[in-house]
């Protein structure tokens, strides 16, 4: 009954009425779908059939592409334009779902109002089409597909017989390489597990003889016996013509010298764009004043040894016997620097503030304050702290340097000085290894 009404129409009469069906299925509710309000630019003419020479496309070209890809060729090959968000969206929502074919979106849009006016001929369109409008219908669909079915079905089998023969040696290959896989899987497993066992009694063995090195030397080390008795003969090389704290500073405080040698990195701090003197605070034996002396430095000393001072004056140095505090308070003179080599630590908290305040003021603008003393953080130096029996209290660095910023002082720097040793082991802290520690401060 079919072919006999087909035979009947037209070729023009059947492409007005799948027009006329099209017109009436593809036009979505506004529920559904909105046209846009904004119809895109069309792009340059698709020219990948027969070299851009006609419009006309065969139908196999649509198929190889899929998807979004898919959606995008149809358009640009029957819109001749790129796809606008709702439409791509609509169309790619009902081939994902099935709802549509590939044949139902190509037949939609070469057949809408839009695709009609462009007018591009698809090479195997037109008995698709038939199919996918007639497929739709709600009796003739049923009946359309059943027959499609039944004249495809020698076409499937075919199809089957085909793909059955070619699988089958592939399958009997892949059992094959399945097969050996397994077996190499065993070895490779097998012999994972003989190194992990290796590896294990390796690492258990290796343990064992370093627990066995260690009881070792510890067995060596309590073969170190202490005496019950530690006797030390010590011999001080003490100067009785001199006054005792002059002896006791040239046995204890060390060579001259050697401690002008390590002064000396001091004087790179002293300004030199001044003609101000240096006021050297506890001059003691005078080595920091040779050290200004030599370089044509201006410097005065002030000590309360008498006998000190009286060597001093014998080096022929500018020395004052008097208080450092009660010379700095009475004094009218400014200073370029002054300085105070190991002498903070003879001093109580009060004095030690005094001598830091009337430092601060008889300082020019832009003149220094050094200030030296033994480094409590250094275990040694301060276990022997108390063997000058005239010390009365170490002061730490942080509280020294606390103490010159409250008064006024700016750009303060913590050196510190004396190391016992040029390494020490990663991570300690570089600080505590060494012996003193001197703090500079300048009057802005």
């Amino acid at each position: 009954m079919i072919r006999s009404r087909l035979k009947d129409i037209s070729s023009e009469e059947l492409n007005k009425r799948i027009q006329d069906i099209l017109n009436n299925e593809i036009r979505p509710s506004k529920k559904r779908y909105k046209r846009p309000s904004v119809i895109l630019k069309p792009v340059e003419d698709y020219e990948v059939w027969n070299n851009g020479k006609s419009s006309c496309i065969n139908i196999k070209e649509f198929f190889k592409y899929h998807d979004e890809e898919f959606i995008k060729f149809c358009y640009r090959a029957i819109l001749k334009r790129e796809p606008d968000t709702e439409g791509f969206n609509y169309y790619l929502t009902k081939l994902r779902n099935g709802e549509y074919t590939k044949t139902d979106v190509i037949t939609r849009l070469r057949y809408s109002k839009e695709g009609r006016k462009r007018g591009i001929k698809i090479k195997g369109l037109l008995p698709r089409a038939i199919y996918s409008v007639l497929s739709k219908r709600l009796i003739i669909g049923h009946i359309v597909k059943t027959f499609k079915i039944l004249l495809t079905l020698p076409s499937i089998e075919k199809k089957l017989n085909i793909t059955e023969n070619n699988i089958y040696p592939k399958v009997l290959a892949i059992n094959h390489e399945v097969k050996y896989l397994n077996k190499d899987l065993s070895l490779v497993k097998s012999d994972f597990h003989k190194e992990l066992d290796l590896t294990k009694s390796h690492i258990e063995k290796s343990f064992a003889d370093f627990n066995y090195r260690i009881y070792k030397l510890e067995d060596e080390l309590y073969k170190i016996n202490i005496p019950e008795v530690l006797e030390k003969e010590v011999v001080y090389n003490i100067n009785k013509n001199i006054s005792y704290y002059q002896s006791f500073e040239n046995v204890f405080r060390g060579d001259e010298n050697k401690v002008k040698e390590q002064q000396r990195i001091f004087l790179k701090y002293i300004p030199d764009n001044t003609d101000k003197s240096v006021l050297d605070i506890g001059s003691g034996r005078g080595e920091f004043l040779e050290l200004l002396k030599e370089n044509s430095i201006n410097a005065i000393g002030v000590d309360i040894n008498r006998d000190i001072v009286n060597y001093t004056k014998g080096k022929g140095l500018n020395c004052i016997y008097a208080d450092g505090i009660e010379f700095l308070k009475n004094t009218d003179k400014k200073f370029r620097a002054i300085t105070a080599f190991h002498i903070i630590e003879h001093m109580d908290t009060d004095k030690q503030r005094q001598l830091l305040e009337y430092g601060y003021q008889k300082l020019e603008k832009g003149g220094i304050i050094i200030i030296e003393t033994p480094n409590p953080w250094f275990i040694y130096g301060l276990a022997s702290f108390y063997t000058d029996i005239t010390h009365i209290k170490p002061i730490p660095p942080e509280t020294l340097v606390f103490l010159l910023q409250w008064i006024g002082f700016k750009n303060t720097k913590i050196l510190y000085l004396n190391p016992i040793t040029n390494k020490i082991p990663k991570g300690e802290r570089e600080w505590i290894y060494y012996q003193s520690y001197a703090v500079v401060g300048k009057k802005e």
